[in-house]
């Protein structure tokens, strides 16, 4: 991974005025093991994305760099990863955010979508609300294939899919989370590349990082702290 002790430069990242957002920038670096070049690397495709020069990215300009459709998964993704509700990202929640989603385990983007929808985190969903989930995911249509596993999806008849069900039901049928798995292979891809994300999520998950805390959370508690 580099050597991490190499200390960033807020005039690398047009934050020389900016001492705050640079602050939060060493803190989440530190926190995630990013070296310098893994930062460099992500601020010219933070530049690239940028196409107005404003400093921040909003979700037109993240969607259409990546090209990924519109859906309403995208968008409550990108809404998630603002995570000071400013209707844009700037450099410090990109960092976090593309390495919150680009780490998830299989599972790990599995409780992702189900939580979405699990507003009262009781643990499970009914059956409407699976299927609007998916639909959610898709943004369009769904068509006849994953509707027949729709249809099927509540095997015990009990009105409620848990999370375990809802798992099992997505590992024998990849199509109903697809465009999510295709959203982490296009960020993986294209920002710092597979292999690079495969290191950091086994490491990640391991504890070795000490990130098991949601990246989104902690950028939260750094805007509430700010």
């Amino acid at each position: 991974m580099g050597n991490i002790l190499n200390p960033l430069k807020p005039a690398q990242y047009n934050m020389n005025h900016k001492p705050e957002l640079f602050n939060k920038l060493q803190v989440l670096c530190k926190k995630l093991h990013l070296n310098t070049r893994d930062v460099k690397a992500m601020f010219r495709m933070f530049g690239s994305i940028d196409v107005d020069g404003s400093g921040v990215i909003s979700m037109l300009e993240f969607l259409n760099f990546f090209g990924l459709e519109q859906t309403e998964f995208n968008k409550r993704t990108f809404q998630l990863m603002d995570t000071d509700k400013s209707g844009k990202i700037d450099f410090v929640e990109f960092v976090g955010a593309i390495y919150n989603y680009c780490t998830f385990t299989w599972q790990g983007l599995c409780r992702y979508a189900f939580d979405l929808f699990d507003d009262d985190q009781s643990g499970f969903l009914d059956v409407p609300e699976v299927i609007d989930l998916v639909r959610y995911v898709y943004g369009k249509p769904l068509d006849d294939k994953v509707m027949k596993i729709l249809e099927n999806i509540d095997e015990d008849m009990s009105g409620t899919i848990t999370f375990k069900e809802f798992c099992k039901k997505n590992k024998n049928y990849p199509s109903l989370l697809f465009p999510a798995f295709h959203m982490q292979e296009v960020l993986r891809s294209k920002c710092l590349g597979p292999a690079f994300w495969t290191a950091t999520t086994i490491r990640r998950h391991k504890g070795k990082d000490q990130t098991d805390e949601d990246v989104i959370a902690l950028l939260q508690k750094m805007e509430v702290e700010a």
